[in-house]
């Protein structure tokens, strides 16, 4: 008897749910979870989506491949091995979904703090009888539906589970800003070395520098021992944050972020408190800061002209400009004076930042022309917040004078480049619909 008429022939129908549950776990493991790690922390990332999706789908087909060849090995040994093995691949993905998306905010913070894991013994309990159930339902259905109709629940499962995840990942994708190009900053290099010529205090920021690399610095160079005796770092340490704009107020402060407060707040406070540069006056050191009353209009607490002029003029990029006029504002001056154009002035301004975000930049540009700067946002958002702007003003009411009509002529430009020449397109479009008054106009750059 030849082996051809023992053994059967292997088809690809066989193979399917073994490729499906290796598509599903590589899938969760190396697309699914890094890029909703990504999305959910994009400010704390200094390389763009791209870099990202490059090494995880590398990772992703490497898995699968491997995967899939030890299905084919389950299958060539026996069956009955390769639907062990299908068991086996539907526990580990349902259980590290659930574990993934469900059970990780009971996890210990990673703040640098020595991790009692005597404190968490409640997660080996649930881990244990998360497994112990998702196996034992898994071992029912192996024992009471039919080898195909097994493999076929795996299958679909899987399958079904995979296509939720993809429709998700991308969803979040295009809704959290990650596609958006990151600003990429680097230090000039005039002035470096001008310094005073009494005394001077230096900070080296060495956030992402593991510290290794220093102390083997000052072995090979030991001159330099004594001028680092005060410098502070840890062994095997990288730094307190992933990128530069976020270590800088720890390292100043000595105060961790605990995402109780927008990171701004947390950053101006720690600026505004530093136990150092409360040293440093002490001591002597001239230092000064940033005022940002200065760049504040007093009348409608938008920023006014100086900030446009020293800082927003100068921004290389961002998603969305938009041109605001307000309409026959003129008239209302004339007709009523100028506080009542005043108190009008305030009414425009208070409906515009009942729609904004407090990331959102309001200029006051001209008397009664505004300038609004919005980053990390998609063009049907961006269009969308523009028209429920002119809703909201034409909803307000100027306090005291009810018969007064107020509404906006606003023009936009989605991607339309550098700042400046984004605002001189936005003008235009502003007044394509002036005459309509209550209207927007969009228009649409290059991507």
């Amino acid at each position: 008897m030849s082996k051809n008429t023992v053994r059967k022939k292997i088809t690809g129908r066989q193979l399917m749910p073994g490729i499906f549950i290796s598509l599903a776990i590589s899938f969760l493991l190396f697309l699914y979870a890094p890029v909703d790690l990504y999305c959910a922390n994009v400010s704390e990332f200094w390389f763009d989506f791209s870099t990202l999706l490059i090494t995880a789908l590398g990772m992703f087909a490497a898995c699968f491949a491997v995967l899939a060849v030890l299905y084919l090995i389950a299958m060539l040994i026996h069956p009955y091995v390769y639907r062990i093995a299908l068991a086996g691949g539907l526990t580990l993905f349902i259980c590290t979904y659930i574990q993934g998306n469900f059970m990780i905010d009971k996890l210990p913070p990673l703040d640098g703090t020595t991790i009692k894991w005597e404190n968490y013994t409640i997660l080996r309990t649930e881990d244990l009888i998360l497994w112990s159930v998702a196996l034992l339902i898994v071992v029912l259905m192996y024992v009471f539906l039919k080898k195909d109709l097994f493999s076929r629940t795996v299958m679909y499962l899987s399958g079904g589970l995979t296509l939720m995840l993809l429709i998700t990942a991308v969803s979040v994708v295009f809704t959290s800003g990650a596609l958006q190009e990151r600003a990429r900053y680097q230090l000039g290099g005039d002035n470096e070395f001008v310094m005073s010529d009494e005394q001077n205090f230096i900070i080296l920021v060495l956030d992402t520098v593991d510290s290794r690399t220093f102390a083997e610095l000052l072995e090979t160079h030991p001159e330099y021992a004594a001028e680092f005796q005060d410098f502070t770092y840890f062994e095997n340490t990288v730094g307190a944050y992933s990128c530069t704009e976020r270590a800088v107020p720890y390292i100043l402060s000595g105060e961790w972020y605990e995402n109780d407060e927008p990171f701004e707040d947390y950053m101006r406070r720690m600026y505004r408190e530093s136990p150092l540069f409360r040293t440093l006056q002490e001591r002597g050191y001239r230092m000064e800061f940033y005022d940002e009353e200065l760049y504040l209009d007093a009348l409608t607490g938008a920023y006014n002209r100086r900030y446009y002029e020293e800082q927003a003029c100068h921004m290389v990029y961002m998603d969305g400009v938009a041109m605001i006029d307000a309409d026959d504002f003129k008239e209302i001056n004339d007709k009523y004076g100028h506080m009542v154009g005043d108190l009008a002035l305030k009414a425009y301004t208070e409906g515009v930042f009942s729609v904004i975000r407090s990331t959102d930049i309001l200029i006051r540009y001209g008397g009664d022309e505004f300038v609004l700067l919005i980053n990390h946002v998609l063009k049907d958002v961006f269009i969308d917040k523009l028209e429920r702007i002119c809703k909201a003003v034409s909803a307000k009411k100027v306090e005291g004078y009810p018969q007064i009509q107020l509404s906006l002529s606003i023009g936009g430009v989605y991607k339309g480049g550098p700042v400046k020449t984004a605002i001189a397109l936005a003008d235009s479009e502003m007044y394509k619909v002036k005459k309509l008054k209550n209207s927007v106009s969009v228009y649409e750059g290059g991507e």
